[in-house]
């Protein structure tokens, strides 16, 4: 049945006819050939505009490529770091002030590139390879600072540790320094040294020599017991007493390996009571370090002030050899 071309009018529909639909279709193909786009310029947008971005999709992290992929990001400085260094607080990293105090010309390569803060005049080994590495990255976008054209942005989390870091060192070195403890270790020559010193690590065993870390040791062993001076909650109450001062993580790996070696005999027990590993960490990690550290600083071993470097340099360090 034909349609009535009034009644259509006046439903307001509308047919395209045969004539109209060529037409169109040579319109489209026109439009297309002349290759008109979209002005997308951002300086042509009203603010009413509604201009969003898509997300970037199908993108995984093992697809990330950096400037030297053959370096390797650090371990996370020691978690009680903020415990044993009270100045050493911060868990957040806060942007220096955009402009510069009154008189204050600090040159911007000694500004961290993170956090705009100053970095020690002597840094660490370890942090200059962590800068390194984290500077090199491709995700590390440059970020607007008035002051330290050398500023970029990287996530919180890749940044923490290495400011953190930074932040230690500003105030442990000077203090190192001040006091002479060694920016440098000779580790590959460490287990010789250590071995030297099994004729006075003996004598302490056989308490021919007072050692008030042997004494505390027997205390505490006896008053708790085998079971619980031994367990996990103890070691981390008591973990101070195995850091043997300036030497760090790596010195306490050459000391403990080469006391194995000098004790070698598992079946003789160095104490009737105690158990030799615990010997080992309680009492002789710390006997070794007092020698090292005798030896370096050309000092009697029965120096009081041994005892004081020992337990004063230990945040220096863990941080300087984790």
């Amino acid at each position: 049945m034909p349609s009535d071309p009034n009644l259509l009018k006046s439903l307001a529909f509308k047919f395209t006819t045969k004539k109209h639909k060529s037409k169109l279709k040579k319109h489209t193909k026109a439009r297309k050939s002349k290759g008109n786009t979209p002005n997308t310029n951002p300086d042509t947008l009203t603010s009413g505009s509604d201009r969003t971005e898509e997300p970037l999709e199908g993108i995984s992290s093992n697809h990330i490529r950096t400037a030297s992929p053959d370096k390797v990001l650090e371990p996370p400085i020691d978690p009680t770091l903020d415990l044993l260094l009270p100045t050493v607080h911060e868990h957040t990293i806060a942007l220096a002030p955009e402009c510069p105090s009154h008189g204050e010309t600090e040159n911007s390569s000694k500004m961290c590139s993170f956090c705009d803060e100053i970095l020690p005049i002597h840094p660490s080994a370890r942090f200059i390879k962590l800068n390194q590495y984290l500077t090199g990255l491709r995700e590390a976008r440059p970020r607007f600072s008035t002051h330290n054209p050398n500023a970029l942005h990287l996530p919180f989390p890749r940044v923490a540790d290495h400011c953190r870091l930074h932040r230690a060192e500003q105030d442990l070195i000077p203090i190192g320094l001040q006091r002479g403890w060694p920016m440098t270790i000779d580790f590959a020559g460490l287990a010789s040294r250590v071995a030297s010193h099994q004729s006075y690590l003996r004598q302490i065993v056989l308490q021919e020599i007072p050692s008030v870390h042997f004494d505390l040791a027997l205390e505490n062993w006896n008053s708790l017991g085998p079971r619980k001076v031994q367990s996990m909650a103890h070691e981390m109450s008591t973990f101070h007493v195995e850091q043997p001062g300036y030497y760090g993580v790596q010195g306490f790996r050459v000391i403990m390996q080469t006391l194995h070696w000098i004790f070698k005999s598992p079946g003789i027990p160095l104490h009737n009571a105690m158990s030799n590993e615990y010997v080992m960490r309680k009492v002789l990690v710390a006997e070794v370090a007092k020698c090292l550290i005798a030896e370096d600083l050309g000092l009697s071993i029965t120096d009081p002030k041994l005892q004081e470097h020992l337990e004063d340099s230990r945040v220096f360090g863990s941080v300087l050899f984790p």
